[in-house]
């Protein structure tokens, strides 16, 4: 069994981007480890996403996708506190995750590309590896 990959996003980023710090605190005296396990979750969403334009496992990655990762976590823990979609605040932290996936959708495809270095080789790493065999042609000779 593989170790699960590196959290896309740290707890310190879900209080940045995803639900104010008393909120997540509130939550952990509910339901201990939840904020782990929803960034795991939304590590998991995520990669699920990249997998098929990266190589995984990425290497770094910019705050766009640190966000949208938080963006996805705060709905699912949000819901798990009792989301109230009549509550404007609630309903922005649902459509902010419907804005997220839509956005790692649009990284797969191409449509966004956030700063991400990926564990492939570089161009120049891969061809130095390889022999080549170079020759000349052949002359044809006048006596």
């Amino acid at each position: 069994m593989s170790s699960p990959p590196d959290p896309l996003a740290t707890s310190d980023d879900l209080a940045r981007f995803g639900l104010p710090q008393e909120a997540l605190d509130a939550l952990e005296l509910r339901a201990p480890g939840a904020g782990a396990r929803g960034l795991a979750a939304g590590t998991a969403m995520a990669l699920g996403y990249l997998s098929g334009r990266y190589t995984l496992p990425l290497v770094s990655w910019d705050d766009a996708v640190r966000a949208n990762v938080c963006y996805w976590v705060a709905a699912q823990l949000l819901t798990t506190l009792g989301a109230h979609p009549d509550n404007p605040a609630d309903q922005a932290i649902l459509d902010r995750a419907t804005a997220a996936v839509a956005w790692f959708r649009d990284v797969a495809r191409g449509l966004a590309s956030p700063a991400i270095v990926d564990s492939a080789p570089a161009a120049d790493a891969a061809s130095a590896d390889q022999t080549f065999c170079v020759t000349n042609p052949r002359r044809h000779w006048i006596r």
